[in-house]
């Protein structure tokens, strides 16, 4: 294509971001990380996430208590926002998904406000729109949830369908203006990338956007999206490839169902059973906000089933924004007594107690095995040496991700491999990839001969000899 990785269609600003905030404080930071440029500007990112992560729990706590929840109802649903999969991970990452979600969060409370009051309120469509374009250049996806933001703001303030009165029509011309707003950023974004970079005809343009799809090629969507879909709320673990195991009879593996329903199930009922708890408590409260709902998770799960893949807990962010604005307003005025709000009180402990379990001290302990095996690599691997594992997957690799700045990590850490990227289209080539790999490895160390070991480093295994090229 030509263009400059740094400018990606999926998040067209993060990185352009970070780099100018790190320039920005580069005084401060010059000498962090023992110089180390490239962790300082994780570093930047990683804030940059932390900070939106408190921004949504604020917003979230806000637009509750907007939604007419009381201010335990509105700190209880900001607080299953943050333990939700998705967020609770992404939080702590150096990625784009949680500033995009802060901004369009921002932008809903912003809506949901009375338009008529004396400025600044005025300015809130404008304000509002902002951060709506300032979300698609975070993730390009959150462009699909706009018509849904807009359609809970009318809906919220203006009650059930009707015939358009003065009010309505003031609020939509405000709602217009919010979208001419979003619409004027996101192109002015993406027109101040584009035409420098050549990407002036509809063909680049695809071949741009084409390029984001990071090389993902997914089968059986649909069954995918059974779990996929509750993965942006519970940690799944390897629930997924248990409920696969159970579906196709795997005779290796079997899975019963005593314990599919054990280990996952339950989870897989429970995330259904608050959908349709969720929609029952909108149909009685605020239909419109039912259909705002509908009208934000169609085009996201169009999306993901059809166009990309369902089974990355960030594929359905999106939708969260409006997602939790109707759970406080179904949860408002919780009455022990009704079953539909005692299932959604149900998910709310899950949520929280899933992602405890995922993220917290015992999801680390999981991992400690992986800081053993990066010790005994360093005492093993030279310069050029390439570590290759079986997938993105392995505890290693995950170690290396989710703890950039461990001093471990920070020592000379070799390259690491996965062999096999599961779901994306290297699958198909990973014998040519691995052989080029070892080719490269054998290259850089100008000899015939490198020494493979296996990375699992239980009982010691025989060393395996490649020959000259």
């Amino acid at each position: 294509l030509g263009i400059n990785p740094f400018w990606d269609f999926g998040h067209l600003i993060w990185r352009p971001l970070a780099w100018l905030l790190w320039r920005l404080f580069q005084p401060l930071i010059h000498n962090g990380f023992d110089g180390d440029r490239t962790l300082q500007i994780a570093a930047v990112m990683v804030g940059l996430s932390c900070a939106a992560g408190a921004i949504v729990t604020v917003f979230a706590i806000l637009l509750a208590v907007g939604a007419g929840a009381t201010t335990w109802e509105a700190c209880a649903v900001a607080t299953v926002l943050l333990f939700s999969n998705p967020v609770l991970n992404y939080t702590q990452t150096g990625m784009a998904y949680i500033p995009g979600l802060a901004c369009q969060i921002v932008a809903l409370y912003l809506l949901i406000g009375k338009l008529d009051a004396p400025f600044p309120a005025r300015a809130r469509p404008v304000a509002a729109g902002c951060f709506l374009g300032l979300s698609i250049g975070f993730w390009f996806p959150y462009a699909l949830t706009i018509p849904g933001v807009l359609a809970a703001a009318y809906f919220w303030r203006n009650g059930e369908f009707g015939p358009l009165d003065v009010e309505k029509k003031r609020r939509l011309f405000r709602l217009a203006a919010a979208a001419a707003t979003c619409a004027a950023v996101a192109v002015a974004l993406y027109a101040a990338v584009m035409i420098p970079n050549g990407i002036v005809t509809a063909a680049r343009a695809r071949e741009w956007a084409a390029s984001a799809g990071h090389g993902w090629s997914q089968n059986r969507k649909l069954i995918r999206a059974i779990t996929g879909v509750p993965r942006s709320m519970f940690n799944l673990g390897e629930d997924g490839l248990m409920l696969k195991r159970f579906l196709f009879h795997d005779p290796y593996a079997p899975v019963s169902a005593a314990d599919l329903f054990r280990l996952s199930l339950w989870k897989l009922l429970l995330f259904y059973a608050s959908l349709a708890s969720l929609a029952f408590l909108l149909w009685q409260r605020a239909r419109g906000i039912l259909a705002a709902l509908a009208l934000s998770a169609a085009p996201v799960l169009f999306f993901a089933i059809v166009l990309f893949e369902p089974s990355a807990p960030e594929r359905f962010l999106p939708v969260f924004g409006v997602l939790f604005f109707a759970l406080a307003i179904a949860i408002g005025r919780y009455s022990p007594r009704r079953l539909s709000q005692d299932v959604l009180a149900l998910l709310f402990v899950a949520v929280v107690a899933t992602g405890l379990e995922a993220y917290g001290p015992s999801g680390r302990e999981k991992l400690a095995s992986a800081g053993g095996r990066l010790s005994t690599l360093h005492g093993i691997v030279r310069p050029n040496d390439a570590v290759a594992l079986l997938s993105f997957r392995d505890d290693l690799y995950m170690f290396l991700e989710r703890f950039p700045f461990d001093p471990s990590v920070r020592r000379d850490v070799p390259r690491v491999y996965d062999v096999i990227e599961a779901g994306t289209s290297r699958t198909a080539s990973w014998r040519s990839e691995f052989s080029a790999q070892a080719n490269d490895a054998l290259r850089a160390k100008r000899r015939n001969g490198v020494a493979l070991q296996p990375a699992a480093f239980g009982a010691p295994a025989p060393q395996m000899e490649l020959g000259g090229e």
